[in-house]
């Protein structure tokens, strides 16, 4: 259910604050009582079906071989050591002769934790002779405090790598798209086949009424833009249920340089994009920015997203294609080629791992592959890596094939923390010239350091202090073109990927590298494969190839997972509501016949993310109110049937976003790049990583994000998970929020630079009318009405009458409209 509609009692700031903290505080209480009772009784609260599976997830890739690697040898027979067995999660919470194992929700309190973490001298150490590493603790530790989540079919543990489970290839998810009928409507409601399509799921449901255009008008400008809308348009909409040119509208939004920067943050999101490697030091990236730059232009020029797909994957081998097919590249030319090299970021950005250049480089291409089934297919193939998956069609030679494609690729290395120590400087950056250019630039600096070095000879005899102050100067530049690869300056290069030696790769046991097994050739996910799938050449990785299958006609997924993510960034949650898990253990989808003739438009759009957009925007069920309607939240509490509007807080950068811009500092320019140390003062260790914050006034998406920390503002209003594909972000509230809204030095100087500016725009009048009126337009994208104008009028009167100066009432209005759930959540 959507958050309850509340405005905020304005007659005095203590009537707004005091019992907001008392809420803050007695919710904080509630929550920790129940949580302790939970950790007591061994209890799981309650989760989302996406959580769900996240966790199952978690526990198909990384607990399961964990025990049966590690545990059952001992714990898995019918004699098993101290009574205890490890093959069901009954079996753990059973537990053996000292009681149960695990403790669901309270890992600290669980056996299991104590044994492994070996800092008990009551809990024998377990295993016996060599101890779990740190980060199996941690996974163990992570999986308990998550209640011990334990899929409900699934398989008791056994050494048997084959899959369990029966082939799901009957799953609706792996079937041809179809083009559906369209129901037809008698009522004359609906006018698209959008509304057809939904109404046929309402049963003796009704639609709830119409937004009004000031609650549509808001509703569209943060969809679009993630930012509010314009204030003339407010107070043109603002007291009026007449018609509005919707087209117009949403044609208008959808060609702002603002849409790119919106919309390219939800991509960012299953991409897990950060500007730094993930490796234990962090290593920065500056080079990642120009991908992140590359999103923003790829959707405000509507490039089709199966070529943004082919770019993503291949776009170092289309740029080669491209500059090989003529004597010489025009600009355009030379900007699409740096542009299809630069895409190749995506693969770029896999995470690092360890200390030494390349180390654990499998975990590397474990992460490569798992991100490209998530974005693009919405499967998790993780679990394949080990053994079979236990209940989608995605065997572990499936995955191999997938594995080998990225393994024959060649990854660029951003430093680690043996950068300095071993002279192992930055490697495999790609130019983004064609590759002619770039070579005659290089051998023109190869030139001058021969120059450079004949200098340096001919320093012989004694020194005079200017002739040493040179030869330094000559050494400096030597080791300074030593370090970056005999790169010049005016060589810009990405961080993408290139061709490597193409070659197959044994299957690996128990996903570990040395315990190889049948060498698995590259390929593709065999249930969705079929005669017409493309051959990968011996000489080729098999990138481009993998693109194409992947936006082929006959790969069901791509195409229907993509439409669903467009969806739920306008509706709140897709018609499969676990957008990265279109498996037999994701969510059915609502409406499959709606998402079918979505995605058949789609792809005969050509592939057009903007036309898509406009389609849904343009339908009758995207205008409706967000809340309740006869009742009917009873009968369909979360929405299935769409019969109303999710009411949905900000996220995280529209809200950091929409401070900035009522307060008149938002700086709407492209930054240049982020402000990282000079290079050669890269010294950071897993002891002393990387760690930086460069705070603008530019748009949240060009803030500079770490793996290894969150930035603040981020971390609190429930930023994207840098690490792993995040299909859908949470969206919780907790008292540190409000907490931070009402006392956090950015959140006040915004509101009063916004009190200031809204009282200038208003005309500095002296009555108090004019001001909120301006204020309510900015901040609440709708006019305030008569009981609103009297609560406001009164606030500022009885500042002033306190003796406070006009000013600080006014801030104390702006303040408190920032912190009010009208400001806050969008209808």
């Amino acid at each position: 259910m959507g958050a309850p509609a509340m405005r905020p009692d304005i007659r005095s700031l203590r009537n707004l604050i005091l019992p907001a903290i008392c809420m803050i505080v007695s919710t904080y209480a509630i929550a920790q009582e129940g949580a302790d009772n939970a950790a007591k009784n061994g209890a799981v609260e309650a989760i989302s079906n996406a959580e769900r599976v996240d966790r199952e997830i978690f526990f198909e890739s990384k607990i399961r071989p964990l025990l049966i690697d590690r545990c059952l040898k001992c714990h898995g027979g019918e004699k098993t050591s101290a009574g205890l067995k490890v093959i069901s999660r009954m079996d753990l919470t059973t537990g053996g002769d000292s009681g149960p194992a695990v403790e669901p929700g309270n890992a600290a309190a669980s056996l299991l934790i104590q044994a492994v973490g070996r800092k008990s001298d009551e809990v024998a150490a377990m295993p016996p002779k060599e101890p779990l590493t740190a980060d199996q603790v941690r996974d163990l530790t992570r999986w308990i405090a998550d209640g011990a989540v334990w899929p409900e079919i699934a398989p008791k543990l056994t050494t048997d790598s084959k899959s369990n489970s029966r082939p799901a290839v009957e799953h609706w998810a792996f079937r041809p798209v179809e083009d559906p009928f369209v129901p037809d409507d008698a009522t004359g409601w609906s006018r698209s086949p959008i509304d057809r399509f939904v109404a046929a799921s309402w049963g003796e449901l009704k639609p709830a009424p119409d937004a009004d255009p000031a609650t549509l008008l808001r509703r569209l400008a943060y969809d679009l833009t993630g930012l509010p809308p314009d204030p003339a348009l407010v107070e043109k909409y603002g007291h009026t249920n007449g018609p509005m040119d919707l087209p117009a509208l949403v044609d208008e939004q959808l060609a702002s340089p603002r849409f790119g920067e919106r919309w390219a943050r939800h991509w960012m999101d299953v991409v897990r994009y950060a500007d730094t490697a993930g490796d234990n030091a962090d290593y920065p990236i500056p080079e990642a920015a120009r991908y992140r730059d590359y999103l923003i232009d790829a959707f405000n020029a509507d490039k089709p997203f199966d070529d943004l797909v082919r770019e993503q994957l291949a776009g170092d081998i289309l740029a080669r294609e491209l500059a090989a097919s003529k004597p010489q590249l025009n600009d355009e030319e030379r900007g699409r080629h740096a542009d299809m090299i630069t895409a190749t970021t995506y693969l770029g950005l896999s995470r690092r791992y360890a200390t030494a250049p390349f180390e654990m480089m499998h975990l590397t291409i474990e992460d490569a592959v798992t991100t490209t089934g998530l974005a693009f297919l919405g499967l998790n193939m993780r679990c394949a890596r080990c053994h079979d998956h236990k209940f989608d069609p995605v065997t572990a030679r499936d995955y191999y094939a997938i594995y080998g494609i990225f393994d024959s690729t060649k990854f660029p290395f951003a430093g680690s923390e043996e950068f300095q120590s071993k002279k192992l400087y930055r490697r495999n950056f790609v130019p983004l010239l064609p590759e002619g250019e770039s070579k005659s630039r290089i051998d023109e600096t190869a030139r001058r350091m021969e120059d450079a070095k004949a200098v340096t000879t001919a320093f012989v005899g004694p020194f005079t202090p200017a002739m040493l102050e040179s030869q330094q100067d000559v050494r400096r530049l030597l080791d300074r073109y030593a370090r970056y690869g005999n790169l010049p300056e005016d060589l810009p290069t990405a961080y993408g990927v290139t061709e490597g030696e193409p070659h197959d790769v044994p299957l690996q046991r128990k996903g570990e590298p040395d315990q190889p097994g049948p060498v698995i050739p590259r390929g593709y996910i065999a249930v969705i494969s079929g005669s017409n799938s493309p051959a990968i050449p011996s000489d080729a990785s098999g990138r481009k190839q993998l693109a194409e299958w992947l936006v082929s006609d006959e790969n069901p997924l791509t195409a229907r997972v993509y439409v669903n993510r467009v969806w739920q960034h306008l509706f709140g949650k897709g018609i499969v509501e676990t957008p990265n898990d279109f498996g037999t253990r994701g969510s059915p989808p609502s409406h499959p016949e709606l998402l079918d003739h979505l995605t058949t438009h789609f792809i005969r759009d050509g592939w057009s993310t903007k036309k898509l957009i406009r389609r849904i925007l343009l339908s009758r069920v995207y205008g409706l109110t967000s809340g309740d309607f006869e009742g009917q939240s009873q009968s369909d509490p979360e929405n299935r049937r769409l019969w109303r509007h999710d009411r949905r807080r900000l996220d995280a950068e529209a809200l950091r976003d929409s401070l900035l811009a009522l307060s008149g500092r938002l700086d709407l320019n492209r930054p240049g790049p982020h402000p990282f140390p000079p290079i050669e003062k890269w010294k950071w260790t897993q002891h002393d990583p990387f760690r930086e914050r460069y705070d603008t006034n530019h748009r949240t998406i060009f803030l500079m994000t770490q793996r290894l920390q969150k930035h603040p503002f981020l971390a609190l209003f429930d930023g994207p998970d840098t690490n792993a594909s995040t299909g859908r972000r949470t969206s919780a509230g907790v008292p540190l929020q409000s907490l931070h809204l009402a006392n956090h030095p950015f959140v006040r100087e915004q509101a009063a630079a916004f009190a200031e500016r809204a009282y200038v725009q208003a005309g500095r009048p002296i009555d108090a009318d004019a001001y909120v009126r301006q204020l309510w337009k900015m901040a609440l994208g709708h006019l305030p009405d008569a009981f609103e104008m009297r609560l406001a009028g009164d606030l500022l009167q009885e500042s002033e009458s306190s003796g406070n100066s006009v000013g600080s009432g006014r801030f104390a209005l702006a303040h408190a409209l920032l912190m009010s759930n009208t400001f806050l959540y969008v209808d």
